[in-house]
This record gives C-alpha cells, structure tokens and sequence, in this order.
C-alpha cells in the first residue's frame, strides 16, 4: 500500500473509488476495439493497470473517497499525506460533527487545524485522486500502454523483436515517483 499517512499511525483507511483515470471510452479508442467489446474484461484491464501505476509511483491515482479513522489525544492537528487533495467532506471526533478547523497545505503534505485540543475517535472523509477529465496526460499515457500490454501484445510496451520488454512505463511515471530520504 502506498505510504499515504505516512506521518501519523493509522488504525484504519478505506477507499470507495469514485472514477478511474482512464475511460472505458478511451480504452477502447488506445486499443482501436469498438465500445461495447470486452466491456468487463476491458474495465477490469482499465483498474489493474492504474493500480500498477498507483504502486509504482507509491500513490493513489484514481478519484477515490477516503475514511481515515484513528484515535487521537489531547490532538490540535492532524497531518496527512494525499496526491491531489480535492475536497474533505467531513470530520468528526467521537461521532461528533467538527465544525471549527482549517486546512493547510503544503504540496501533498496536508494538516488540519483543529480550535482547541480534541481526543477520541477521529473520523476524516476526503476525496482525492483523478477523474479521466483531470489526470495528468503523462500518467494518464502510462496507464494507457500499461493497458495495451494487458489486453494484447502487439500494441504493448514491448518490441517484436523477441518480446523484449521496454520501459516506457516506468519512465513516463518516473518524475511522478516519490522519493523519501530516511
């Protein structure tokens, strides 16, 4: 799993994915398959290969609603870590709507501010991620070779001769890949 709260201990996060980066309809069209053919195998292809992206740049990609929940104490903020950072929908402590924070945001480092110090049950809901509208075309053109190479190898990231395997999908990712120093 990507290291998407890396600075604070989770308890718990789930992922509800909202859009993939990629459309059926563009899959279809990269692939040069009329719409409609392979329509799940095709959609399951779309999911697996942004997935193999999300791991190879050690993020979420896809348009997602996240719930982190975790316990805090004596607690006036909250860091996380989240690629493209679109909306919170909601916080709340013990079950309890909080209405006073702010957010700050340093690139995809995120901390919420709470008023005053709260311990107890914290429940974030946030949305973050790609539509197909809004991904980067590099990433975007990645997860689209990565498809061709699941769905058929004549239009994949490998050459005829030999089915030697090229990189083109790691080096399309590369300058998205997140790198920590320790």
């Amino acid at each position: 799993m990507p290291p998407f709260f890396q600075f604070q201990t989770i308890n718990a996060m789930q992922r509800e994915i909202l859009e993939q980066p990629v459309s059926y309809s563009e899959a279809c069209a990269h692939l040069r398959v009329d719409e409609g053919a392979d329509t799940d195998p095709i959609n399951r292809i779309i999911r697996a290969a942004t997935r193999l992206a999300e791991n190879y740049i050690e993020t979420f990609i896809a348009k997602s609603r996240y719930t982190l929940q975790r316990s805090i104490k004596d607690s006036s903020e909250v860091v996380f870590q989240a690629f493209n950072l679109l909306e919170i929908e909601g916080i709340k402590v013990n079950d309890s709507n909080v209405s006073d924070w702010q957010l700050v945001s340093n690139g995809d480092r995120h901390t919420i501010h709470f008023d005053k110090p709260l311990s107890g049950s914290l429940e974030v809901v946030f949305k973050a991620g790609f539509s197909s509208e809004t991904c980067d075309e590099s990433i975007k053109t990645a997860i689209l070779i990565k498809i061709g190479e699941l769905y058929d190898v004549d239009r994949s990231g490998y050459t005829l001769n030999n089915y030697r395997k090229t990189d083109q999908f790691q080096t399309i990712l590369n300058h998205h890949k997140q790198i920590y120093f320790r």
